[in-house]
């Protein structure tokens, strides 16, 4: 029977662990345990109001309702006991005719009512008739728990006591009414009977709780399914906007339900619609323009070209650091133009295998004139025998020349920009390095490193 009242805690410790053991992705803070959780705490409220409240009351009432009925058999034993014959009793008179007629009266009350026992006793708990042939009169009943009661018996009042197991495990109680003789009392009459209704009762109890536990299993699955019923589209809608917010606008989820989470798909889906137009009109606008400057600056470098041969000619040579820096100008805006054009196109990674010394060698060449013209000293670092990384050279060499220039300019004139690459942890991998002397990145600018043509400056 404990075993059984445990079910509702034990479940939800299951509960509990079971929550515990999901993934990171659906732990307390999903919705679909959340949902899960609230239906079957629900459960377990309507288990533990029907297990602590119902059948505790009913047992309650019930047992009071036994108690009158076996004072009023007490009392009816008690008006058909004679005091001035109870008084003649004396030990070892079991066979006189007296003490049979007042037992055979007993038995007839007990035959009628069906309780197991009458039995008739002196205040001091010494026997005067007992139905139970082994009971003898004058013997002392030690177990019988009416100390504190023999007050309210004096004034005439009939006692009970509350349900209890005897020597064969069954519920029993018992009831008691006084005899006065002359406003004292004389006697007391006991009645013991079964209490085969609280049996029933604790049966229900139990019986109700194996179904309880049956259903909290079906009702488990129940609220699973409709839990899962809910997230699961939630879940598929929300990969999708990650998606999209990663720039796959083709992404698309299967959602028929027509309710608030098909409208959450159906927006989805035009936003996503939308943004693709909107990004489609941008590349255009953004190739449209590029193409424009373009254009125009490289005739700028062809005319520049075209100049430096002809100071050449003319033996003109105090304008030679001027025309290389109109060079370096000119290629750093097709630089611009080429990382424009490129954030603005689909990405396309075309991955080679290359010696990190290649291009640590190549980046290194390309940012020495800004090294010169600002002063600082461009030195490289590659580790021997690294082996070749399978990357995208033109976008790998597009990142290390941004670090670098960034370096060159934060550095002081007189000041040291190493660039290289040593092997990774564990020796797997390769790492690139680009290491200045200037103030380094502040915290706050960490978020936004990669966050395309973002600047400081």
């Amino acid at each position: 029977m404990n075993a059984m009242r445990k079910i509702p805690f034990s479940l939800f410790v299951l509960l509990r662990r079971w929550i515990h053991g999901f993934p990171g992705n659906l732990r307390i803070e999903s919705i679909f345990v959340k949902q899960l959780a609230s239906y079957l705490l629900l459960l377990l409220l309507l288990t533990l109001l029907f297990t602590l409240l119902l059948f505790p009351v009913g047992r309650e009432h019930l047992e009071a309702e036994i108690g009158r009925k076996l004072q009023d058999i007490a009392r009816i034993a008690a008006r058909n006991m004679p005091p001035e014959r109870l008084a003649l009793i004396r030990e070892g008179g079991e066979t006189t005719r007296m003490v049979m007629r007042l037992e055979q009266k007993l038995a007839q009350i007990q035959e009628a009512t069906g309780v197991t026992n009458i039995f008739v006793f002196r205040p001091d708990k010494r026997a005067l008739l007992d139905l139970d042939p082994s009971v003898q009169i004058g013997e002392r009943y030690h177990a019988l728990p009416i100390s504190k009661e023999l007050s309210r018996l004096a004034a005439g009042e009939a006692v009970n006591t509350h349900a209890f197991e005897n020597e064969a495990g069954q519920l029993v109680m018992e009831a008691f009414a006084p005899i006065r003789q002359g406003g004292r009392l004389m006697a007391i009459v006991g009645v013991k009977g079964g209490a085969s209704e609280l049996e029933i009762i604790e049966e229900m109890h139990e019986r109700f709780d194996r179904l309880t536990f049956l259903a909290l299993v079906f009702a488990s699955l129940v609220a699973f399914l409709l839990a899962r019923s809910i997230t699961a589209p939630l879940r598929r809608i929300a990969q999708m906007a990650q998606a999209v917010g990663k720039g796959d606008y083709n992404v698309r989820v299967a959602v028929r339900s027509r309710d608030e989470i098909g409208l959450l798909a159906d927006t989805i889906h035009r936003m996503a619609e939308q943004i693709e137009r909107r990004e489609q009109a941008l590349r255009q606008i953004t190739a449209t323009v590029a193409h424009e400057i373009r254009n125009p600056l490289n005739s700028i470098k062809l005319l520049v070209s075209l100049l430096e041969e002809e100071l050449e000619e003319a033996g003109v040579t105090d304008t030679g650091e001027t025309i290389e820096t109109l060079h370096y100008e000119i290629g750093k805006l097709n630089r611009f133009l080429t990382e424009f054009l490129t954030f603005a196109r689909p990405v396309s990674l075309e991955k080679k295998p290359v010696h990190p010394a290649e291009l640590v060698s190549a980046i290194e060449g390309l940012v020495e004139l800004e090294g010169k013209t600002r002063r600082i000293e461009i030195t490289s670092d590659v580790a021997p025998d690294l082996p070749e990384v399978f990357v995208d050279r033109h976008r790998i060499e597009q990142v290390l020349l941004n670090l670098a220039i960034n370096a060159v300019m934060s550095s002081s004139s007189g000041g040291e920009v190493r660039l290289g690459a040593h092997p990774g942890p564990d020796g797997k991998g390769v790492v690139f390095f680009v290491e200045d002397r200037g103030p380094g990145i502040p915290p706050e600018v960490f978020p936004h490193l990669f966050t395309p043509f973002f600047t400081t400056r």
